[in-house]
């Protein structure tokens, strides 16, 4: 239900918007007709440093993706994600699920013991627990938190 008194005050309203709006972008240069996703758009065959992605930051990238997104393995062998990374770099290539079990089982082997010898060095650890559920599943997390080298604060998640 449309009610005419207050339609007229948002028509009043609307109107003093972009009259605001065409005043404040006035005095600023015209840029012709280009769509965001141009102006966004970068290149993608460089790394931060202009140098050219290797296949070993491909295989980086790809491992860090699937294991922060908790994706299933067999991601890396689905034909979408193959086109999607040779797309950005042609020259690239994607692992099997095999490999990328691999790779994930060293990466969580260099944590742990990364994670073992900063603790070997601390007189005290404190522990926490944390509980939750989220769509009907049960979740419990352990952290282990201690003060490190010049009194920074460390933590490390040892379960989830």
């Amino acid at each position: 239900m449309v009610l005419p008194s207050l339609l007229g005050k948002f028509e009043q309203h609307k109107t003093a918007t972009r009259e605001k709006h065409s005043a404040s972008t006035a005095g600023l240069p015209q840029s012709p007709s280009v769509s965001k996703k141009a102006k966004l758009q970068t290149t993608l065959p460089t790394t931060k440093h202009g140098h050219d992605v290797t296949q070993t930051a491909v295989e980086d990238l790809i491992t860090n993706y699937i294991a922060k997104e908790m994706l299933p393995l067999r991601t890396v062998e689905k034909p979408s994600f193959i086109e999607l990374v040779t797309g950005l770099v042609a020259s690239r290539s994607v692992y099997c699920r095999q490999t990328l079990s691999v790779r994930i089982d060293t990466k969580y082997a260099n944590m742990l013991s990364d994670l073992k010898a900063q603790l070997a060095d601390v007189r005290y650890v404190c522990t926490s627990a944390d509980i939750w559920s989220s769509h009907n599943k049960s979740y419990m997390g352990v952290t282990a938190h201690w003060i490190g080298e010049a009194f920074v604060r460390k933590s490390a998640t040892l379960a989830c």
